[in-house]
């Protein structure tokens, strides 16, 4: 279950970009139409101006845009980094989950990988120890049979 997980789960920045969609997505994509009205607007002040100054004008408010962008994508990375970075990320993409949910989910992952590797250890080992007992006999008796000849 957590290679399954691991697998379909997005990169860690893909995941990270989902989940600003969802918060903030609605903000910028109204107020990205409205600056641009803004700026395209004829009567008032910004109308008023020149090519050549409405273009630092348009700059600013794309600077404090893409500022607004970047400072709240890290605020959700900062917030969620280990479970971005975990195996079972995709945990945080289930709509309607609650924190505690997700906590509860995560912790039942946990002791699902943690069981797996100790299954994995301990047949691994047992299977290593039988293959090294099969291997010491095999030449005992070929050195045994190598004797008598």
């Amino acid at each position: 279950t957590v290679s399954f997980l691991r697998d379909v789960s997005p990169t860690p920045s893909w995941c990270c970009a989902v989940l600003w969609v969802r918060q903030f997505g609605a903000i910028f994509a109204a107020a990205l139409p409205v600056v641009l009205h803004v700026l395209l607007l004829q009567e008032g002040w910004i109308g008023s101006l020149s090519a050549e100054m409405l273009v630092p004008v348009a700059l600013a408010s794309g600077s404090v845009l893409g500022i607004a962008c970047s400072w709240s994508m890290q605020r959700i990375w900062r917030e969620r980094r280990e479970h971005l970075e975990s195996d079972y990320r995709v945990l945080l993409l289930l709509p309607h989950m609650s924190a505690q949910g997700r906590r509860l989910a995560s912790d039942a992952m946990r002791l699902a990988r943690k069981r797996c590797a100790e299954a994995t250890t301990s047949t691994a080992v047992e299977w290593a120890a039988s293959r090294m007992v099969r291997t010491a006999a095999d030449y005992v008796a070929a050195r045994i049979v190598a004797g008598r000849a």
